[in-house]
């Protein structure tokens, strides 16, 4: 199989609440402008990032740009591993993110925000980042998925379930979301959780558990110097039983994995993560609902190639 030196660009129009569609001629033009090589797909529902990644990799592309928010890269991420022609770690994964990022506000500056991630694509620095794996059953079927940044239980994945209920119906932006946050919240009751981090067992209610491989990372790239991106661990935060007051008042923190500056809670870096409920909980893996517990985590240490700029 032949090497394509070209990136492959995966688009995602619906990212943003329509921001992708919007955005992308810019991009385009500025790839074009700096004299980026590249080919592109525009992805048509959802789980077609996955299809076009390993289609991309079987075709010789070792270089796969997302245009998108983290649904995009989490269905990559998904497709570089599903795939067999290549290993992992021959893969370079760079990000232009156009999605609200779990509610953050419109990214301002776009022109240089832009620019400076297409200049970053043509000096293609890069390191090699850890990524999490989870075995869990969805629809009574066991699957493996993987996840880059960030995976939720308890609470993140309620309110995943109902903010992607309202995508599934072209209900985005910021006010879409605000409302799920809300209703979530107003509904959420917390579960009996049996969890094992390593040798360490907790049993109890928990109101959230949260597994990041190491920052959670929105809308920048990680920090060439930040010690947590590949050191094989995953880092676990779990929020016990909270008054609801409580629980709103954190909970800009609690959605963007800010809890390691969250009183409420508790912070454990592990290898190996177990977590059973009763009855059943739910998770979610970078902002997508995906299925029920049981859930076994692992990390794929330095797997993946990850563009810096």
């Amino acid at each position: 199989m032949a090497e394509n030196n070209k990136w492959f660009v995966i688009v995602n129009p619906k990212s943003g609440n329509g921001t992708g569609t919007r955005d992308w001629p810019v991009i385009k033009a500025l790839l074009q402008r700096e004299g980026v090589v590249f080919d592109y797909a525009i992805t048509q529902r959802k789980y077609h990032a996955v299809e076009l990644t390993v289609s991309a990799i079987n075709q010789g592309y070792t270089k796969i740009l997302s245009v998108g928010g983290n649904g995009t890269l989490n269905e990559i991420v998904n497709g570089i591993f599903i795939q067999t022609k290549v290993p992992s770690t021959e893969i370079l994964i760079g990000i232009i993110h156009v999605g609200m990022g779990k509610g953050l506000k419109p990214i301002k500056n776009k022109p240089d925000f832009y620019l400076n991630k297409v200049l970053a694509l043509k000096e293609e620095k890069h390191f090699m980042h850890d990524i999490g794996m989870v075995q869990l059953f969805e629809s009574r079927i066991h699957h493996t998925r993987y996840f880059f940044n960030s995976a939720g239980v308890g609470f993140t994945a309620e309110l995943a379930h109902k903010l992607n209920m309202l995508q599934e119906y072209g209900r985005n932006g910021i006010a879409h979301y605000r409302f799920s946050m809300i209703k979530a919240l107003s509904q959420y009751r917390a579960s009996m959780i049996k969890l094992r981090i390593d040798d360490i067992e907790l049993n109890g209610t928990f109101f959230n558990i949260s597994l990041n491989v190491g920052i959670c990372y929105i809308r920048r790239q990680p920090a060439i110097d930040d010690p947590n991106r590949n050191d094989g661990l995953l880092n676990v935060s779990i929020t016990k039983r909270v008054r609801r007051w409580k629980a709103a008042w954190n909970l800009n923190k609690l959605l963007n994995e800010q809890t390691y500056d969250c009183r409420c809670s508790t912070d454990y870096k592990g290898k190996r993560i177990t977590i059973s409920g009763k009855p059943h909980v739910n998770l979610e893996i970078d902002g997508e609902a995906v299925g029920s517990s049981p859930f076994a985590f692992t990390v794929l240490p330095k797997s993946v190639k990850i563009l810096i700029g």
